[in-house]
């Protein structure tokens, strides 16, 4: 079960104590009495260590690596994957214990999490069925614990079962499950503790899919190895491979990314590539049918950054927007439908955005205000906005940095209506000119509605719903948090 936020926002800002009832309205109810409501509030983030400067999509748990260097987990805690040494799952961000100097963060498609600190060594918790924590073990961790590397890592990225390291020398390293031949090392042989991947030098970029892996090297050609089913390796069949074989008609590639079944890559001409399963529509290029060579993505230009996830892709363009496409049934192409494309559709995230990040059927991404948006199932409240509710629009993550967000009064905010309140059987819930999602909990933290409006509106019945007060969450487009109160009578 997930872990609920407060229905109470506790702070404290010049003379005001947030959390209490201050009076600015009172409403005679059918029985005479009078009701008090709450002030409004607008979460706002103060200071860099407010900020999300990395983040990480993965199965059902999402992180990000925070301004202070500290890392933050929220969703889904299988094996201990949110590294706050808890069984609990949790709906909103909680840090991972004794963790701090990261500069790199990965999440894997299953359930363990890598980190690269500063002085370069490797960090990871959770699963570790197959030693893919790289401690020489098969014991899942709850907590970091350091991997066994040798030398100074850059990068990492983590894969189903099995982990990637790239060194400051250039060569790739990796741990874990190793059926399919991910490891590289020539053999099929399962590793806890890190191996060389052969025949690889000069690598610039890694991407580890569930059971296959992806190196980028200096001379902008891709590399593959591991499980070839369905075309996942790219260089024209579907064999596994257990070393490195490389990408078919690939050049000028600037970024890489790997994912269940199907690889994408970036080229300098700011076009887009894919090839892999694509039974849903996720290489993008008008069609369904699995390629085992590299396809071009339809009708998308000036892409800057990739990734993907479960059955889907996703870029981001140099303008901020994002565009996805695959399979939508979670809501993961935030395009405000849950109707599969295999082309790409244009996701109704916020401006600005400067990051993206797949997860396992959802989506991150990070603003260049350091707050992060997410979109697509959140069945573990991987999500991070509070609920367990999957969102075909975007909405913020909240409480992104324990210990780090701060309360401010909003003045005024006159386009907001809530009408009638008290309300007996339903009510309407506007903000003109804005896409929102709104949840409607009792005083206790029970979630009693969740609706999205992408017309400004949002109407709610609570013919069902017992008499008393109830807490109005509305999240905007543009990043506000607004807080109200409805009366039922």
């Amino acid at each position: 079960m997930g872990t609920l936020p407060s229905p109470t926002l506790v702070a404290t800002v010049g003379s005001l104590q947030y959390g209490k009832a201050y009076p600015t309205a009172t409403k005679p109810t059918a029985m005479g009495a009078r009701a008090t409501l709450l002030i409004l509030f607008v979460v706002v983030l103060s200071g860099d260590a407010a900020r999300a400067q990395q983040i990480a999509g993965g199965q059902y748990t999402s992180c990000f690596l925070c301004g202070d260097s500290t890392v933050n987990c929220w969703g889904a805690n299988t094996n201990g994957v949110l590294g706050n040494n808890a069984a609990l799952d949790s709906w909103v961000p909680v840090q991972a214990v004794g963790l701090t100097s990261v500069v790199a963060i990965s999440n894997g498609k299953e359930s363990h999490v890598l980190a690269v600190k500063s002085d370069g060594s490797v960090w990871s918790w959770g699963t570790n069925d197959f030693g893919e924590l790289g401690d020489g073990s098969t014991t899942d961790s709850p907590v970091p614990i350091q991997a066994s590397t040798t030398g100074n890592a850059v990068a990492v990225s983590a894969g189903g079962f099995h982990s990637l390291a790239l060194m400051d020398d250039s060569t790739v390293w990796a741990w874990g499950y190793n059926m399919y031949g991910q490891l590289g090392d020539a053999t099929n042989v399962d590793n806890s503790l890190p191996v060389q991947v052969m025949g690889l030098t000069g690598v610039t970029a890694i991407a580890a899919g569930w059971g296959h892996s992806l190196a980028l090297l200096a001379d902008s050609t891709v590399w593959a190895w591991g499980s070839g089913i369905e075309g996942a390796l790219g260089n024209g069949g579907n064999a596994d491979s257990n070393v490195p074989v490389q990408v078919s008609g690939l050049s000028g590639i600037t970024a890489i990314a790997a994912t269940r079944g199907h690889s994408i890559a970036l080229a300098s001409d700011s076009t887009v590539w894919t090839w892999g399963f694509g039974g849903y529509g996720q290489l993008g290029n008008g069609g369904n049918a699995d390629s085992n060579v590299p396809v071009l993505v339809s009708a998308l230009t000036q892409a800057v950054a990739i990734t993907g996830g479960h059955v889907y892709s996703a870029a981001l363009l140099s303008d901020g927007t994002v565009w996805t496409w695959g399979r939508n049934f979670t809501g993961v192409l935030g395009n405000g439908n849950n109707t599969d494309s295999n082309v790409p559709v244009e996701a109704l995230v916020p401006t600005g955005i400067v990051a993206i990040s797949g997860g396992h059927e959802y989506c991150m991404a990070l603003r260049g205000d350091g707050t992060v948006w997410d979109w697509g199932s959140s069945s573990f409240g991987q999500i991070g906005d509070g609920t367990n509710q999957d969102r075909n629009i975007p909405v913020p993550v909240i409480d992104l940095c324990a210990g780090t967000s701060s309360i401010a009064e909003t003045a005024t905010l006159p386009s907001l209506s809530v009408f009638p309140d008290p309300a007996q059987d339903a009510c309407t819930i506007t903000l003109p000119g804005n896409i929102f999602d709104l949840t409607m909990t009792d005083l206790a933290g029970r979630i009693a509605v969740v609706r999205s409006a992408i017309n400004g509106q949002a109407f709610i019945d609570i013919s069902a719903l017992p008499i008393g007060a109830y807490a109005l969450r509305v999240v905007t487009r543009d990043g506000r948090l607004i807080h109200s109160h409805l009366v039922k009578y």
